[in-house]
């Protein structure tokens, strides 16, 4: 399967999801990159074999590229 837009970095939820502009103003962005990487795996296991990442504040979608690149986090990723 293949999620063609994704926003790694909000919480899941309707509630949550209305105000996703908003979290790289109240959120660290490390704190951003880190859910994502929990949601990136999450989505792996569901069975997800490719994200496309849209509107990813910080480039945090780049930094989670080169972490599985560089073999930080488990996947393949491409560019």
């Amino acid at each position: 399967m293949i999620d063609c837009h994704t926003h790694l970095h909000v919480p899941g939820g309707p509630e949550v999801f209305n105000d996703y502009a908003i979290l790289p103003l109240t959120e660290l962005p490390a704190t951003l990159a880190l859910r994502a990487s929990a949601y990136v795996q999450k989505d792996l296991r569901a069975g997800f074999t490719s994200l496309r990442v849209v509107d990813a504040p910080y480039y945090i979608d780049v930094a989670l590229r080169d972490a599985i690149q560089q073999g930080y986090l488990p996947g393949r990723a491409y560019e």
